[in-house]
């Protein structure tokens, strides 16, 4: 065993793939606030991203993959590198956030760039 930390579809609550299918973030299993990257071919976990403090709910990929924001239960939204996991952003938006989206036209503005879905449980 080389120790390394492997991805399975068991227990998964979400998984999205990049746009060019070579990677998918995850959140691993239902209340975890990490994302996680992992190589869709192999299964290895590529990156740890840490800094939600309640349940991922949702997450987007950018249009051209370098982006990916993620949204969560206690009411915001983050933004990060996908090559290196770096926090990029917060977004605090006051309620769940179900689903995160990318336009074509936003690549590159992440203040702006992610349109969202509300709501309470």
């Amino acid at each position: 065993d080389s120790g390394e930390m492997r991805w399975s579809v068991e227990g998964c609550i979400l998984a999205v793939f990049s746009p060019d299918g070579r990677t998918i973030a995850t959140a691993i299993a239902p209340g975890t606030t990490d994302m996680f990257l992992v190589d869709a071919e192999t299964g290895r976990v590529r990156l740890r991203m840490v800094g939600h403090q309640a349940t991922v709910l949702c997450a987007s990929f950018s249009v051209n993959g370098s982006k990916l924001a993620s949204g969560y239960a206690d009411g915001g939204c983050k933004v990060w590198d996908s090559s290196t996991g770096a926090l990029l952003r917060t977004i605090e938006l006051g309620g769940s956030v179900w689903s995160v989206s990318w336009g074509r036209d936003w690549v590159q503005d992440t203040q702006r760039g992610v349109a969202f879905a509300m709501g309470h449980h």
